[in-house]
This record gives C-alpha cells, structure tokens and sequence, in this order.
C-alpha cells in the first residue's frame, strides 16, 4: 500500500487508516523498530502493557517493608558478613 509521509507539527508521520489499525490489531500504542532500513510497527500485546503495568505500580505492602529493607540491611554484621565482596 503506498502512502504519503505528512507534516505533523515539527516532525513526519504517516496515517493509517481504520482498517489497516483493526487488520494489525494496534491500538493506542504500538512497538516500533528499525531493522535493515526498514519501519516496523508491532502492537503491543495486551500482556506486555500488564507485565510494564506490574512493574510500576507498587502495592502497599511493598512500599511499606522498604524502610525495613532498609533497617535489615544497615546492620553492622551484615557488613561484616559481605565485607569479603569489597
């Protein structure tokens, strides 16, 4: 399928029809790679936006045992136990 390349603001982009995003199944955002001069936009499969998701979004549970991560590990016998590694 040919296409033009357009102005958008400073830089280029190219539109893509309904039809193709619905036949690539892309969504809101897409993985965009350069292999051999050549674009390739992927979608992003909704278990790698959940897995990034995951990642960043800290329950309560894990934000409150960081200061006793902090306290366990600030301890002299810790140092002395991992002093061998320096």
């Amino acid at each position: 399928m040919k296409t033009k390349v357009i102005k958008i603001g400073n830089s280029k982009g190219v539109r893509l029809s309904k039809f193709v995003l619905e036949e690539a199944k892309i969504g809101d955002e897409v993985d965009l790679k350069i292999h051999n001069g050549k674009i390739i936009l992927s979608p992003i499969k909704q278990e790698k936006k959940e897995k990034v998701a995951a990642l960043t979004d800290f329950n309560d549970e894990y934000l409150l045992s960081l200061p006793a991560f902090a306290r366990d590990w600030d301890r002299p016998e810790e140092d002395a136990a991992w002093a061998y590694l320096q």
